[in-house]
């Protein structure tokens, strides 16, 4: 029973964890839908999607398969330090690869600024080298650690979209010397593109909140542990993806066959079922470490 209270206790709090933020996101909601056309809220919506498709394929179900080993292996520094070299070799690649690419992956995925491009690379790269680090405090029973760390990134997230797109145009309406004195553009205009930075900036500023679990990492490279970490993960992935396409490729196929003006109107009133969606994750959050840690319990059934 005291093994359940645990997982109860723990479920509250990454409940918590995913609850709080996506309440500020939903009262974001309200200004990006005041300042943004319907076809600029369209490019921002498929910003997303790409970066929730590139964050499933840059982790390699690493994550699930992190927890799989964690509690089974007795060298578990091991399998911190490998899983965390793995994800930084995917994403220092794919970050070689997207700058690169970026002019071509503009065109292919329908955006107006190459910038916008090399935002998303940066943006899911930075995701993408926390992953360990928040799975790391879920599995070794620190989720209040966690969730102050989630909350810190989406308040973050939420002041810089806060300035960017109204408090920098009430200084410059205001005509009150703040913009002069600042340097900022007298023709400054709220777009996309500072939603983007947004993103970028709170993404970096998590990491650096991650630091100290990370300096604590013993580099450490094991080719039998990269192996079983890639066998399990890798099928994870692929349906990490199909989750991913279900999701979100209506925000896709919306502005080929209708238009972005629908597809910007269709994405806002999709954000209003999001609630509906936060038990599952919390439990989810909760379940993963809690089921991996007492795995090889005599009554792991029973629990």
């Amino acid at each position: 029973m005291s093994a359940l209270k645990s997982f109860f206790k723990d479920t509250v709090i990454y409940g918590m964890a995913s609850v709080l933020p996506r309440v500020i996101n939903f009262a974001l909601l309200a200004i990006f839908t005041s300042v943004f056309n319907t076809s600029q809220f369209s490019s921002q919506t498929r910003w997303y999607v790409y970066a929730a498709f590139l964050n499933v394929i840059l982790t390699l179900g690493i994550e699930t398969s992190f927890f799989r080993f964690y509690t089974a292996e007795t060298n578990k520094e091991k399998i911190v330090s490998t899983a965390s070299m793995l994800l930084i070799i995917s994403s220092f690649t794919f970050l070689v690869l997207g700058m690169v690419a970026a002019p071509v992956l503009t065109v292919f995925f329908g955006f107006e600024q190459t910038v916008f491009v090399r935002i998303l690379v940066w943006t899911t790269v930075l995701d993408t080298l926390v992953v360990i680090p928040f799975a790391l405090l879920r599995v070794s029973g620190r989720p209040l650690r966690f969730m102050v760390l989630k909350l810190s990134n989406v308040l973050f997230l939420a002041l810089i979209t806060v300035v960017l797109l109204l408090g920098i145009p009430y200084m410059v309406s205001s005509d009150m010397g703040w913009s002069q004195t600042l340097g900022i553009d007298a023709d400054y205009k709220p777009g996309i593109l500072h939603i983007f930075i947004a993103n970028v900036a709170a993404s970096l500023f998590t990491l650096l909140c991650l630091f100290p679990e990370i300096m604590k990492i013993k580099w450490k490279w094991d080719k039998d542990i990269v192996k079983k970490l890639m066998t399990y993960g890798l099928p994870i992935m692929v349906g990490g993806l199909a989750y991913a396409v279900n999701e979100n490729v209506d925000k896709l196929i919306i502005p080929r066959f209708i238009g972005e003006d629908a597809n910007g109107i269709y994405a806002a009133c999709y954000k209003l079922g999001v609630f509906m969606t936060l038990y599952i994750t919390a439990f989810r959050m909760g379940a993963e470490p809690f089921f991996f840690n007492h795995a090889g319990t005599t009554d792991a059934k029973k629990i």
